[in-house]
């Protein structure tokens, strides 16, 4: 047995060694005390020993490290999130239990009592608090992580247009990017992000054998819509490039066609105004703002970046159709003070994400999703999807 722990003691000191060189000084500090608890709760010292036996004062002692153990590793390590919607198929299904790494990008600390496991119960119950349920108690702050977060990565984050709700997308426009949209593909800084094996789109399947193509449909678990359009039998379906691979090996699949998005959804992506006539499917140029940048304040500029300013700057941009006011004062340019990100859902075409409502601030940025711990389907577990990676 004293091996065992000096092995564990052994393997806690090894890992507060590395992390110190990853400069992760905060977590450290983790290992550090989480080593001492470990250590009274094994040490074979007399005075720890008798420590322990002193049950009215080691209970209690030990009861709230367990406590504060598992509030600090869901604050500061990681935490599981259901998937509520398609937004994400087929990287992640509806019913899907994702964990998700804070380490990654550092963990963002709570900004009211609210959002602490356990404690929060007490607020909760107490009137006065729970009238400052959606008040922010503390400034933004967020630990030193491992990495930044990169194009092409899923990310969990706070919804920026609903309180509450939480939201998992692809990152595909980082601070200061230029992201463009064109047929469906997504461009920054002039650079296709390569997406093929993920992004999934309404495509028209036209078909010689109605059976046969329904049989085939079946076997591979594909949702399909039968539709009639100019005398022609076609399927509607949600496709990924590999699925579109498949289906076209068959003889009696004649071709498949991308569906373009219906023209009535143009003038409802962001920025929602009729002098940027964007769709889901051609999108921007739209640069996305960083922390230090400046723009100048024009008509256009003004459309795009006013509500962003308005809501996560701290700032009131106004404008007499002549003159443009910030904070009451006429400006003729604005710096940014934050840093912001632009994501998107795999499943392009039914997808509520950046191309609806804008940017997301960094302050919203929970973690990186990382690994599908168990899926539940509407036909039960689905226990092939048990700890798969999320690419």
């Amino acid at each position: 047995m004293k091996c065992i722990h000096k092995a564990i003691f052994l393997f806690l000191f090894t890992i507060s060694i590395l992390l110190v060189f990853t400069s992760v000084f905060w977590l450290v500090i983790g290992f550090a005390i989480t080593t001492f608890l470990y250590w009274l709760a094994v040490s074979d010292n007399g005075t720890i020993v008798r420590f322990r036996k002193t049950k009215w004062i080691s209970y209690p002692f030990f009861f709230c490290a367990i406590i504060l153990f598992s509030i600090g590793i869901r604050v500061f390590m990681m935490e599981i999130y259901a998937i509520p919607s398609v937004s994400m198929e087929d990287t992640i299904l509806r019913g899907d239990k994702v964990l998700m790494s804070k380490l990654s990008y550092g963990p963002k600390m709570p900004s009211s009592p609210f959002e602490i496991p356990w404690v929060n119960i007490g607020f909760f119950l107490n009137r006065k608090s729970r009238s400052k349920i959606d008040s922010v108690w503390w400034e933004y702050k967020r630990f030193r992580g491992f990495s930044s977060i990169k194009h092409g990565q899923v990310v969990v984050f706070d919804s920026p247009k609903k309180s509450g709700e939480v939201m998992i997308k692809r990152c595909m426009g980082l601070p200061g990017d230029t992201i463009l949209i064109r047929d469906e593909k997504v461009f920054a800084n002039h650079g296709e992000i390569p997406e093929e094996g993920t992004i999934k789109l309404i495509s028209r399947i036209l078909f010689s054998d109605y059976a046969m193509a329904t049989s085939l449909f079946d076997s591979l678990g594909l949702e399909m819509y039968h539709n009639t359009r100019g005398g022609k039998n076609y399927f509607s379906s949600a496709l990924t490039y590999e699925q579109t691979k498949v289906l076209l090996k068959h003889n009696f699949i004649d071709s498949i066609i991308i569906e373009k998005n219906r023209p009535d959804t143009v003038y409802k992506t962001f920025p929602k105004d009729n002098r940027f006539p964007w769709s889901i499917d051609n999108f921007g140029p739209l640069v996305v703002p960083s922390e230090g940048m400046e723009i100048s304040l024009n008509e256009e500029n003004y459309i795009l970046y006013r509500k962003v300013i308005n809501s996560n700057e701290m700032g009131i941009l106004t404008t007499d159709g002549e003159n443009f006011f910030l904070n009451g004062v006429i400006s003729s340019a604005y710096t940014f003070k934050k840093d912001y990100y632009f994501f998107l859902g795999d499943n392009r075409h039914d997808s509520n994400d950046s191309r609806y409502w804008g940017f997301v601030p960094e302050e919203n940025i929970l973690g990186k999703a990382f690994i599908v711990l168990f899926s539940n389907g509407e036909d039960g577990l689905r226990i092939n999807r048990s700890f798969k990676i999320i690419h």
